[in-house]
């Protein structure tokens, strides 16, 4: 899995799909999407930007890793608003803008998101119930390379630092 070099991909670049699609030195691109994103209603889903980045790199003989969010501050929409009204807890929380000079991290340039609490019962099952449905549709599709996911923050199981979440 991940043989060879990835272009790694967020979501404001999925756009320009086809970024160095050419390139000899690549052997595919891995781009994120967000659990919300993909399935904006429970059980209603919109494959459509993933199938396209799919199509466009599988014509061009590439392969895609596909990274899937439950949980990205600049995302409020990454886990889906029906989650938590079917009941799941979360957490509000205002991260802070690392990257500007800002040493109290009091400034918050990121909209208020509501974190999932990832060993809630009901945000276990709604996100099974989704990994079924993306595991459905992608097993065996011969442009997929891998598919990264998690419970935590990005992709994988990390949960955010404490100076990276202000709780109000």
């Amino acid at each position: 899995l991940g043989r060879g070099i990835f272009q790694k991909m967020h979501r404001e670049q999925r756009e320009a799909i086809t970024v160095n699609i050419d390139s000899p030195c690549l052997a595919g691109s891995e781009a994120r999407w967000f659990w919300g994103e993909l399935e904006p209603k429970e059980g209603t889903f919109d494959w459509s930007t993933l199938d396209g980045f799919l199509a466009a790199w599988s014509k061009a003989g590439k392969k895609v890793i596909i990274n899937i969010s439950t949980c990205q501050k600049q995302a409020p929409e990454a886990t889906p608003a029906g989650v938590f009204a079917a009941g799941a807890d979360g957490i509000k929380a205002a991260a802070p803008n690392k990257f500007e000079d800002n040493p109290d991290k009091k400034t918050k340039s990121f909209p208020e998101s509501t974190y999932p609490v990832y060993w809630d019962p009901v945000y276990l099952d709604k996100y099974a119930a989704f990994i079924k449905a993306l595991g459905k549709r992608y097993d065996g599709h011969a442009g997929v390379e891998a598919i990264e996911m998690g419970l935590g923050h990005n992709t994988g199981f990390a949960i955010a630092p404490f100076d990276e979440l202000l709780i109000e």
